[in-house]
């Protein structure tokens, strides 16, 4: 992330370096959920509100943010099933994220949703928030996940992550870095290659 918010300003290899450390200890810290899925993109894409808002409070280890990738019955989340309507001056949300990285936890939740002019959005949902259910589950991998349940969330403009028009762009973006974030690779070896 930038200094300028409390970060390192280093780039993606070295935060790969980072998961690599993190996950040969195995270490249960959310690098990936944070960092990849929620921090990097609010620093690429998010308003100067949003950065100011939530970048430094995640440097500093004081909130903890995510993204909801997954839909049932879907293997591209740039095209989701959830949709977003307008709803007076709110965008409301509905549809279902059945795997959710630390989002019990998650102060907000990147999820994007389907509009109606057909176009894809990416919102920071308060998990909080009323017409949201999260139920606690476990991965396989012990990793705590949660089912998010979306039946009229309200999302105020503000919490809109770059515009409108962006969001399948935007969902690309985030699904090439967590890629990276999850690829097992040995570094040492000149016999395999690092994608």
């Amino acid at each position: 992330m930038p200094e300028e918010f409390g970060g390192s300003n280093l780039g993606l290899f070295e935060l790969c370096l980072v998961i690599e450390e993190a996950g040969r200890h195995v270490a249960p810290v959310p690098l990936v959920p944070v960092l990849l899925l929620a921090a990097l993109p609010i620093a690429q894409f998010g308003s100067a509100e949003q950065k100011q808002k939530y970048l430094p409070r995640i440097a500093s280890g004081e909130t903890f943010l995510t993204a909801a990738l997954v839909e049932a019955g879907s293997t591209d989340a740039a095209r989701p099933r959830t949709t977003a309507s307008r709803d007076g001056s709110h965008w409301r949300l509905d549809g279902e994220k059945p795997c959710v990285p630390i989002g019990q936890i998650a102060e907000r939740v990147l999820v994007p949703a389907r509009t109606a002019d057909g176009g894809v959005a990416v919102f920071l949902l308060d998990p909080s928030a009323p017409g949201v259910t999260l139920e606690g589950q476990r991965g396989t991998n012990r990793e705590p996940l949660a089912h998010l349940v979306l039946s009229g969330a309200h999302v105020a403009d503000v919490d809109v992550l770059g515009t409108p028009q962006q969001g399948a762009d935007i969902v690309r973006w985030i699904e090439e870095r967590a890629a990276l974030g999850c690829v097992p690779c040995n570094w040492e070896s000149r016999n395999r290659r690092c994608a």
